[in-house]
């Protein structure tokens, strides 16, 4: 008999224990429930307008997000900023997404190695217009394009070249649509190298250079010269 009371009366204590657990997760999910559509609301309230934004919503600050929330805050902080991208980049016609991709592949480049304007132009024959050696390396340039039967320079600029014993030795380089160029600082040209190419460069293709053996001793360095 004693130990027929003792089970009802351990089942009566589980079931109210349960019931009281039931109802302290029937809260819970009430409250989260609650802050998370109150963080919805002021989250919506905050981007509603952002598609009309000059700047597409850079500035607007994200409300403070209940903890629950801390991996859907990350996540749609990385959809507003994947978002805002693509919108800007849209809004640029197909020459300027060309040089967008120019300024993000010369920035990769001199990361960390040399201060580049980013937020400025970017062209790739830089010498021609360089206020002390530009009209030089232009006459010069035009002179040795006519050479090699090529139109004008896709890319010029200074640069410092590394002989085979180490020693530095500040030079000009020109790329054609075929030929690199090696100038000295007087736009002497020094030697030049004959790219094997399928197309032309300007369609974005990677130039080899038609003797490896002669890139080491000949090649300037891509390291730029100041």
């Amino acid at each position: 008999m004693a130990v027929f009371i003792q089970k009802l009366w351990r089942g009566y204590k589980a079931r109210k224990q349960w019931a009281r657990l039931k109802a302290a997760i029937r809260i819970q999910l009430k409250w989260k429930n609650y802050k998370s559509k109150k963080y919805h609301r002021e989250l919506f309230a905050k981007f509603k307008d952002v598609k009309t934004m000059p700047n597409y919503g850079k500035g607007v600050s994200f409300p403070p997000h209940p903890s629950v929330l801390a991996r859907f805050a990350e996540l749609i902080r990385k959809i507003h900023l994947n978002w805002r991208a693509l919108m800007m980049i849209s809004a640029l016609s197909k020459d300027q997404q060309k040089l967008m991709r120019r300024k993000i592949f010369t920035s990769s480049i001199f990361k960390g190695k040399k201060a580049w304007p980013i937020n400025g132009a970017i062209y790739g024959n830089r010498l021609t217009s360089d206020t002390v050696g530009g009209p030089k390396f232009s006459a010069a340039s035009q002179r040795t394009l006519n050479t090699v039967g090529d139109g004008s320079f896709v890319f010029s600029a200074y640069v410092l070249k590394v002989s085979t014993k180490g020693k530095g030795m500040p030079r000009a380089i020109g790329l054609s649509q075929k030929v690199l160029f090696e100038f000295a600082l007087s736009f002497f040209l020094k030697s030049n190298l004959p790219l094997l190419l399928d197309n032309s460069i300007s369609s974005g293709l990677i130039p080899r250079l038609s003797s490896p053996r002669s890139q080491a001793s000949r090649c300037p360095t891509s390291a730029p010269f100041t």
